[in-house]
């Protein structure tokens, strides 16, 4: 996508900024495909990397960079309503699990 960018042969504020949005994306994917191998600052080094590049190939166009910071801070929220989730999940199987196991009589097996 940067060369497509920098090179001009994409025309057109929006047209840029969309494929800005799908360079983050294509990098995500990229760093994600090798997830096993990075660990979590390191993936998401790789994304931000990415979209320093990408708004660094056209630095006067807006679009450009609204669409990069729009896709990567898209990214990250998702990250964090995962966290979230993951959180509440515990909470609740610890709850359910403490539940369970005070209704248990003494004496008895499972």
């Amino acid at each position: 996508m940067c060369i497509a960018i920098k090179d001009m042969h994409l025309r057109g504020a929006g047209l840029i900024g969309c494929a800005a949005a799908y360079g983050v994306y294509l990098a995500t994917r990229e760093a994600a495909a090798v997830e096993l191998a990075l660990e979590e600052d390191e993936f998401l080094e790789r994304v931000r990397a990415a979209g320093r590049r990408l708004r660094e190939t056209r630095p006067t166009a807006v679009n450009l960079r609204v669409g990069a910071s729009l896709r990567l801070f898209l990214f990250l929220l998702l990250l964090l309503l995962l966290f979230f989730f993951v959180v509440v999940v515990i909470i609740v199987v610890v709850v359910l699990g403490a539940t369970l196991f005070w209704e248990v009589p003494v004496g008895t097996t499972v």
